[in-house]
């Protein structure tokens, strides 16, 4: 669905003239973008994290998965019962 939705907007987008429409569509996107960049922004160590640098996190934590650089649910547990 938001494929084709999407497909549709690059069409309709690509054949307009219309620049003060282009510029308008262009600002509600480039607003929503930064809106979600902001909402995604939870607090890492006190610094507000983009939603790039979430992705990239992500995908350095499946490397560490894939390496067995991980804990299993009983080990973690363990190590968190020394510090309660």
């Amino acid at each position: 669905m938001i494929k084709d939705i999407k497909t549709k907007l690059k069409y309709l987008i690509e054949e307009t003239k219309d620049e003060s429409l282009l510029e308008a569509i262009y600002r509600i996107l480039e607003e929503r973008n930064k809106q979600a960049h902001i909402e995604l922004g939870k607090k890492i160590m006190g610094k507000p994290i983009t939603m790039e640098e979430y992705n990239n996190e992500v995908l350095k934590a499946i490397e560490r998965i894939e390496k067995g650089e991980y804990f299993t649910h009983e080990e973690a547990l363990k190590r968190l019962k020394k510090y309660l």
